[in-house]
């Protein structure tokens, strides 16, 4: 949002000072409101940003049903490290990898609201590829994570024989 104002008070500038040598009444009005802008898009603490994440995850975990089943996955991983008392490298790394699909999810259903956002309904082929490649990111992520939980049963399984 904030870039697109940036480019409207580019535009509105420029043309300003072609159209009005001297006076650039409307270029200060643009300044003003790319400035008031900030002020209402910028977090006022930290505390404030951390609140808008959360909501992030919430709206994720109540909409998207594969997050549902990712977290779930991820809770099942972690409790398994902790019954076969897997090594402190092998956990982070399960713990890494854990994070890492969360994340690609995230970024996935953000993109995802964005592309359904511009397109308002319509079909694209660029909204297709935009979707098709973050929902890639997180199929590579969750390979990712099926390898690392591969790898650490094997080196469980060889462990106890």
């Amino acid at each position: 949002m904030k870039e697109v104002v940036f480019f409207f008070h580019h535009i509105i500038f420029a043309s300003a000072r072609r159209a009005l040598p001297g006076h650039s009444e409307l270029a200060n009005v643009s300044r003003a409101l790319l400035k008031g802008m900030e002020s209402k898009m910028k977090n006022r603490c930290w505390l404030e940003s951390f609140g808008h994440a959360l909501d992030g995850i919430r709206n994720t975990v109540a909409k998207e049903r594969n997050f549902r089943i990712q977290i779930i996955f991820g809770i099942i991983a972690i409790i398994g490290c902790i019954i076969f008392s897997v090594e402190p490298w092998q956990f982070m790394l399960v713990i890494f990898a854990i994070f890492f699909v969360l994340a690609m999810e995230l970024m996935n259903t953000a993109i995802e609201a964005l592309t359904d956002l511009s397109c308002k309904g319509k079909i694209h082929p660029l909204a297709k590829t935009a979707k098709d490649a973050a929902a890639a990111a997180v199929l590579v992520a969750s390979v990712f994570a099926a390898v690392v939980g591969v790898v650490i049963t094997v080196s469980i399984i060889r462990r106890w024989i």
